[in-house]
C-alpha cells in the first residue's frame, strides 16, 4: 500500500501555487462561458476548488513524470517506481554471501511503497523520504516478515534503509539496519530492470 513520503524539495511549495493560479484562471473562464450561454452565475462558485482538485490529482499521478519538468528543474523528486533486482550482503552470515533480492517500488509525486523480497523474507516500507540535495537519497523504515523456509531465529521485525540514488536513477546502493531484536546490518545494491 502506498504511503506519503517527505522530501526537502521546494517543488511541493511552488507547484501547488501554480496549480492554484491555473485553477483560478479556469474558474474565470468557466464564469465567462456560463454568462455567454445565459446560465446562472452561482453555478461556478465551487469551480476554483474543483479545478484545483482535478489539476492536483492529474499532476500528482501523471504529469510530475514528464521529462521536461525534470529537465527544467521544476520537479526534482526522482522517478523510482519499477522493478529492481540486486543483492544484499548481511551481517547475519558475517557478510560472507551476496544474497539475491528483488524490489518493487510504486510511486507517485506524494506517495511511495517499497517492497523487497529475498529467498527467506519479504519487507514493505512503512514511512519514507527522498532527499534531493547534492546526492539523492531514499530513506525508509520497513517491516520484514520471514518466509516459511527462513531460519528459526528469524522473526518479524522493523528496520531502516538509506539508499543513494544514482544520477541516472538506474541503481540504488546503501545500508540497512534491522530492529533491536535482530541487530543485523548490511549493504544493499539494486539495479532497475
Amino acid at each position: 500500500m502506498l504511503h506519503p513520503y517527505a522530501t526537502d524539495s521546494d517543488e511541493r511549495k511552488q507547484i501547488p501555487l501554480y496549480l492554484a493560479g491555473l485553477a483560478i484562471v479556469s474558474a474565470i473562464g468557466l464564469s465567462v462561458l456560463l454568462q455567454r450561454i445565459h446560465l446562472p452565475g452561482w453555478l461556478d462558485v465551487p469551480a476554483a476548488a474543483g479545478f484545483y482538485g482535478i489539476y492536483y490529482e492529474i499532476f500528482r499521478r501523471w504529469l510530475w513524470r514528464m521529462e521536461a519538468l525534470h529537465k527544467w528543474g521544476w520537479v526534482k523528486v526522482p522517478i523510482l517506481d519499477g522493478k529492481w533486482q540486486g543483492r544484499v550482503v548481511t551481517s547475519f552470515d558475517e557478510q560472507q554471501g551476496k544474497h539475491p533480492i528483488e524490489a518493487e517500488i510504486a510511486q507517485d509525486w506524494t506517495h511511495i511503497s517499497i517492497k523487497m523480497r529475498s529467498a527467506y523474507s519479504r519487507s514493505e516500507s512503512l514511512v519514507g523520504s527522498i532527499f534531493v540535495g547534492d546526492d539523492v537519497v531514499l530513506d525508509y523504515e520497513y517491516r520484514n516478515e520471514p518466509l516459511p523456509n527462513a531460519v528459526a531465529t528469524m522473526h518479524t521485525h522493523r528496520g531502516t534503509a538509506s539508499l543513494l540514488v544514482s544520477n541516472d536513477c538506474r541503481t540504488l546502493t546503501g545500508d540497512y539496519y534491522s530492529g533491536r531484536d535482530r541487530q543485523n546490518f548490511g549493504f544493499l545494491y539494486l539495479e532497475r530492470w
